[in-house]
């Protein structure tokens, strides 16, 4: 990649899929990501909607159940690799274990391997009491993204409401781990920033070098 190809691309993607990426990114939107685009992928055409981020992308919630690939032809591929493209480096924001996220995420991980451009996923991990069937759901999609992905961040949301006092709600909880994944990504943008204009393979290096989402 030459290094006036990288000065017309953004630092970042970071791509929320599912009603939980959704949420995460809605949130580093409103908190500000420097040198990062937006977008946000579900099936719930009225949940797109309503999301304030512009860049949104409607799945086909009759074909996810296609494995592993054939749901992603035609226009949906088309959509997937315009949102995937244009940026030095993607990331991939969702909560495993229920459909959408665990099914869509490794096929956007694929696509954007796939055209050349580092990947790093960033996937919660279900709360205990949403079920263990949700839970080993969960563990198999993090199984597809490890052999895909540039890198693969899990967050395990039972271990961080652990953490958090006794009597914090929900949706604190939830934002508490939505803050903890804004600081991961702001420090990747930081780092593709640091990179300058090294190409591809400097990038990879330098993700795995300094390891910025221990």
């Amino acid at each position: 990649m030459s290094t006036s190809h990288n000065r017309d691309l953004i630092a970042l993607k970071v791509i929320g899929i599912g009603g939980a990426g959704m949420n995460i990114v809605s949130h580093m939107r409103s908190q500000g990501v420097d040198g990062a685009e937006f977008v946000v992928m579900n099936t719930d055409a009225a949940s797109l909607k309503a999301h304030p981020c512009p860049q949104r992308v409607l799945l086909e919630d009759e074909r996810l159940g296609e494995e592993p690939l054939g749901w992603c032809e035609g226009e949906s591929r088309g959509a997937l690799v315009d949102a995937l493209s244009g940026a030095r480096l993607v990331v991939l924001i969702g909560g495993m274990g229920g459909d959408t996220a665990t099914k869509v995420l490794p096929t956007c991980a694929r696509l954007s391997e796939g055209l050349g451009v580092p990947t790093v996923c960033m996937v919660t991990l279900p709360f205990a009491f949403e079920g263990a069937g949700r839970m080993e759901r969960a563990r198999q999609g993090v199984d597809r993204l490890e052999g895909i992905a540039e890198r693969v961040v899990v967050f395990q949301n039972e271990r961080l409401l652990r953490e958090l006092p006794v009597g914090t709600t929900l949706d604190d909880a939830f934002r508490h781990v939505s803050d903890i994944l804004l600081r991961e990504v702001r420090r990747l943008s930081g780092l593709v920033g640091d990179a300058g204009d090294r190409d591809e393979a400097s990038l990879r290096h330098r993700l795995h070098d300094e390891d910025p989402c221990s």
